[in-house]
């Protein structure tokens, strides 16, 4: 009796706690891409496509992912941005009441500009059309 009064309970916790431990594990994956990009941005390490590219190839998910990019016309040891800007994907529709479908997760990285003029341009770089 007491175990069918606190199994769904019980459920709908646990279906919680994964869905939000999913929706932190993208959270943490666009850091990263923003880091890796800018990193790459910083020591031009090549064009728009290559740097948004490789920083895409650091996310477990990059499907729904642009990268921006600011501050190509700075001068050596100015701030660049990268700002890497995704749709949140749901494992379950539990919590949309919490987490609305279509969610944007995005995080800047700024970085000294180490070499100038740099390859790359401003602008925005969908993951899609990357190599």
């Amino acid at each position: 009796m007491e175990m069918a009064l606190l199994a769904p309970i019980l459920v709908m916790l646990l279906i919680g706690v994964i869905e939000t431990s999913w929706l932190i594990m993208q959270t943490v994956d666009v850091r990263q891409a923003a880091r890796e990009g800018g990193r790459l941005a910083a020591v031009d390490y090549g064009n728009s496509v290559t740097v948004a590219g490789e920083a895409c190839l650091a996310m477990d998910n990059s499907e729904d992912t642009t990268v921006t990019f600011v501050g190509a016309s700075g001068a050596l040891g100015e701030d660049i941005d990268i700002t890497v800007t995704k749709t949140a994907s749901h494992l379950t529709s539990f919590l949309n009441w919490a987490f609305p479908p279509g969610m944007t997760l995005s995080n800047t990285a700024t970085f000294a500009l180490e070499v100038s003029p740099p390859s790359w341009t401003d602008g925005t770089v969908n993951c899609t059309t990357t190599p």
